[in-house]
């Protein structure tokens, strides 16, 4: 509790302290175990609905929104991945929950796993539904890029959308010799996955399907050389016109040559 000021009545000789309360955050961390079940708390103000089975750890804080400011969880288990997530709400709220999951494989809320070489599967929840947008940033660890053959650029976050794994926007912060630091953008929370995917970008398609860049297939058999243009006659052809044009205008002199020796006989 903090004293931050003071206010005097006018007409009166009475004066009144203005208390400001600043709260401090709540967390709650638990570690995974046995036992199943479909739901578990997830702290106060957050349920998950991950079996308690799949999750390895996980961690919880509250903190106020501030419409339209954003503003940052840290999260501090290492094997998380996740460390900070800035959330900007749409609404001021007070005591908002937010939990990060460190899940054992695939979540039990996905049809698929994701593409790529996974690095690590995470849920993260908050409780409200007045979110604007958050940032997610979290690490790799270096040694794991590179024993996977990958590149610090390789890495992308995949959130899964309630059908399918969607790519969002994901930077890569910085570097130092142990970890890659990376920002991921999201516009709501669900499951998601860190993964390696070499060559992320997809090629672009024309209206009508075809991969940009690629030669449409001719023929089977044809290979590339003269290529026929419309109303141009092939090659082939030509020589053959131009034999029946020479064998007519050599008939035509032989039996104008015959006429002539008919007249003088």
């Amino acid at each position: 509790v903090v004293l931050n000021d003071m206010v005097i009545e006018r007409n009166s000789t009475t004066v009144l302290p203005v208390l400001t309360i600043t709260p401090t955050p709540t967390a709650t961390t638990t570690t995974g175990g046995g036992g199943s079940g479909s739901s578990s708390s997830g702290g106060s103000g957050v349920v998950t609905s991950e079996p308690y089975a799949n999750i390895a750890k996980s961690e919880s804080y509250e903190k106020s929104l501030t419409a339209n400011r954003s503003v940052t969880y840290t999260f501090k288990v290492p094997e998380l991945g996740v460390y900070e997530i800035a959330v900007t709400g749409k609404e001021s709220e007070n005591d908002i929950a937010l939990r990060v999951e460190l899940l054992k494989g695939t979540s039990k809320l996905v049809k698929v796993q994701a593409t790529g070489i996974v690095y690590k599967n995470v849920n993260v929840w908050i409780g409200t539904k007045r979110m604007e947008k958050a940032l997610i940033r979290f690490r790799v660890e270096n040694s794991w890029l590179v024993s996977n053959n990958l590149v610090g650029s390789d890495i992308k976050m995949v959130r899964w959308d309630g059908s399918k794994w969607d790519q969002i926007e994901t930077t890569v912060l910085r570097s130092d010799s142990t970890y890659t630091y990376y920002e991921a953008k999201t516009f709501a929370f669900s499951s998601f996955a860190i993964t390696g995917l070499k060559d992320a970008s997809t090629a672009s398609l024309t209206p009508g399907g075809t991969q940009a860049g690629t030669p449409i297939s001719g023929t089977p058999g044809a290979t590339p050389g003269h290529v026929a243009t419309p109303g141009t006659a092939p090659p082939t052809t030509l020589f053959i016109v131009g034999v029946l044009i020479l064998i007519g205008i050599i008939a035509v002199v032989v039996i104008k040559r015959k006429e002539i020796f008919k007249k003088k006989e």
